[in-house]
């Protein structure tokens, strides 16, 4: 009985805890990051007093919808940029980074998914499976 009462107190602490957390995100998002964000934008591009770097895509987004929306067939898709080239996190991406896109057949995610595909009748058969399976044997389970 204690320790249902105990746990339950625990539990009620956590979800206390998480609404806080989410309380104090969004409030930090409404009422500094957006305003900041806006201002940032604003110089941007009326004065060009703020550089391109502090541009956040968030903003991009929400300012220029059609142009940062790319409607492409995926049978056109063959090449990808890979994560160490590009800084996510920045709007505008200086550098050349477009130029050292490489095969898709090369992204780990592409070819995950391709044996998934491949083998989707018969899972136990596929490579992925027995790396994954290996790895829990091991004591390191995937995310």
């Amino acid at each position: 009985m204690l320790t249902k009462l105990l746990r339950r107190l625990v539990f009620t602490l956590r979800v206390c805890r998480l609404r806080l957390v989410g309380y104090v995100r969004g409030g930090w998002y409404h009422l500094v990051r957006r305003p900041l964000g806006y201002l940032a934008w604003t110089l941007w591009t009326r004065c060009g007093w703020v550089p391109d770097r502090i541009l956040s895509r968030r903003n991009a987004i929400a300012r220029l919808p059609d142009l940062t929306l790319l409607r492409a067939p995926p049978a056109l898709i063959d090449r990808y940029v890979r994560e160490e080239d590009v800084q996510r996190r920045l709007f505008i991406w200086s550098g050349d980074w477009d130029r050292h896109a490489a095969p898709l057949e090369e992204n780990p995610r592409y070819r995950l998914m391709l044996d998934i595909w491949t083998h989707r009748h018969r899972l136990e058969t596929s490579a992925t499976m027995d790396y994954l399976l290996q790895r829990i044997r091991e004591g390191r389970p995937g995310k």
